[in-house]
């Protein structure tokens, strides 16, 4: 109540919750006076002479929750990093950590949520394809731990951008974000080694994608910027391992990006939670892991006009290439064995 100015006080005095939200007249006058109530809002409260009227149906009710949650707890607007820091790209983030909203919390599926992040209106991310940035979150003791994320959001989204997180159990980052409220502000920063082979991959003309889970993201970003190129003739095969068909993310905007490819992309789901898996009711794709068979398969062959990008758990990089932060391909390895040499292969 410290909080609130007295004026506001006392409307809210007007207002009882019987089954939902009563209404009075004079709070509704009283808020299109002050200009805090949006018009679907309005006809949400519907007045009937000098009796207060209830709304609770559906769309309505939510209308007004929302509305007075707005008005209680609003969310903090996004303002823009200081120019003089220093930028590694195009990117709105500098290379330290700027604090932005969080503005809103989609479920995806069972384990995975889509953040949404504000930035000031207008405004582009304008993060560079391929690039990712850095989310800054914090452990149960409050100590900081930083993860790398890459945006499902294009550069034409103004005034945010969206992060797929799927939560891990024992995720620190992933746990910590599942857990925050909406209008937390979150710190992010972009650096210079997270820009991975940018878009146009200069000097190639085919991309292989490897990846599994989350891993998709970076893919997507690029498969996006790809197929909306006009005169892009790029040719892409993307091979994707997920554990089970619920588990495929942006499936529907993977298959719009084949459609629009005009043949120029292929997309390979691999499902499964062991080797050797057997055959799943309804399902006609691939079955197992993405492994060296799959990939000698579906894959370009290695050739000095090809790239090979790869994203997902540390697992799979180290049997497909070698730890993330060596750009070495790993000897031993898949990618390693097939004839693969660094400069054929992007870890993201």
């Amino acid at each position: 109540s410290k909080m609130l100015p007295g004026r506001m006080m006392a409307t809210m005095a007007l207002l009882v919750t019987v089954q939902g939200f009563v209404v009075t007249p004079n709070a509704v006058t009283f808020l299109r006076s002050t200009s805090l109530i949006a018009g679907s809002t309005t006809r949400a409260m519907s007045l009937s002479g000098g009796s207060p009227t209830m709304a609770t149906k559906g769309g309505k009710r939510e209308a007004v929750k929302g509305f007075f949650k707005d008005l209680l707890f609003p969310i903090p607007k996004a303002t823009a990093p200081d120019a003089a820091l220093e930028f590694a790209s195009t990117c709105f983030f500098p290379t330290e950590f700027h604090k932005v909203p969080l503005i809103q919390v989609k479920d995806v599926n069972y384990d995975t949520k889509v953040f949404t992040f504000g930035l000031p209106e207008g405004v582009s991310l304008d993060l560079p394809v391929c690039a990712c940035l850095l989310v800054q979150g914090f452990d149960d003791s409050g100590e900081a731990a930083i993860r790398p994320y890459t945006p499902t959001s294009s550069n034409d989204q103004k005034g945010s951008f969206d992060l797929m997180v799927k939560i891990y159990e024992k995720g620190v980052v992933s746990q910590w974000l599942n857990h925050l409220k909406v209008g937390t502000m979150v710190g992010f920063k972009h650096i210079a080694f997270n820009i991975k082979s940018p878009y146009p991959f200069a000097g190639k003309t085919k991309i292989n994608m490897i990846c599994g889970g989350t891993g998709i993201t970076p893919m997507y970003q690029a498969l996006h910027k790809i197929v909306n190129t006009p005169g892009d003739t790029l040719e892409v095969t993307l091979l994707c391992g997920n554990r089970s068909p619920a588990d495929i993310l942006l499936r529907k905007e993977l298959a719009t990006a084949v459609e629009k490819s005009g043949g120029r992309v292929k997309v390979v789901h691999v499902v499964g939670d062991k080797p050797d898996m057997p055959p799943i009711p309804g399902w006609t794709g691939e079955l197992g892991w993405v492994d060296e068979e799959k990939v000698k398969k579906h894959c370009f062959a290695p050739a000095s006009d090809v790239l090979t990008l790869v994203c997902g758990v540390p697992g799979l990089y180290d049997v497909m290439c070698g730890p993330r932060t060596e750009p070495e391909v790993k000897a031993g390895s898949v990618l390693y064995k097939l004839g693969y040499t660094k400069e054929m292969v992007s870890k993201m």
